[in-house]
């Protein structure tokens, strides 16, 4: 047993080209996840599908209304590459969140039996308006909500994964 010697051959290399790697990752990290924040942003519209995005409203849809900033930092030496996702639909929060309904009990009734068309009113009209009574709330849909947890359970970790087995083989490692 005193005999056994043991040689590391390539160690040196091994290094240098971890280190090669090392120095490509901040600026690909940083596109990764840039794109990894407009997936995100597709799997909540996919969510939103349907379901809110009424062309006769004149509201501009929800879905194309992201915003993706990248913004940089770190502390203690650490590098930090974020992307903070905005929507800026004036009414996002509203569909994210739900709100209270109030409305002119007559056209609600209309609306809800399928009587009254969009498409032929002209506007507001002129003279007095409505009294506007509490109809109940409309439900949140919490698109974005759920697609966050679902990324923070596990989808998010396995697209990190394939990034870093997709650069460590570029480099041959």
């Amino acid at each position: 047993m005193a005999g056994v010697e043991f040689k590391f051959m390539g160690l040196d290399e091994f290094r240098e080209d971890l280190q090669k790697v090392v120095s490509k990752y901040p600026d690909k990290a940083e596109t990764e996840v840039y794109h990894l924040a407009g997936a995100w942003t597709k799997d909540v519209n996919e969510k939103l599908r349907g379901a809110v995005n009424h062309p006769d409203t004149g509201k501009r849809p929800l879905t194309k209304s992201w915003k993706r900033s990248r913004s940089f930092g770190g502390m203690a030496g650490a590098e930090m590459v974020a992307v903070e996702i905005t929507n800026t639909a004036p009414h996002w929060h509203l569909i994210e969140n739900g709100h209270r309904v109030l409305a002119d009990p007559n056209m609600a009734a209309a609306f809800h039996s399928g009587k009254l068309d969009r498409s032929k009113r002209k506007g507001r009209r002129k003279g007095k308006s409505p009294k506007l009574k509490y109809l109940g709330n409309a439900r949140p849909r919490h698109c974005a909500q759920d697609t966050r947890e679902e990324w923070d359970n596990g989808i998010f970790s396995g697209h990190i994964a394939k990034f870093i087995d997709k650069t460590l083989k570029e480099e041959n490692l």
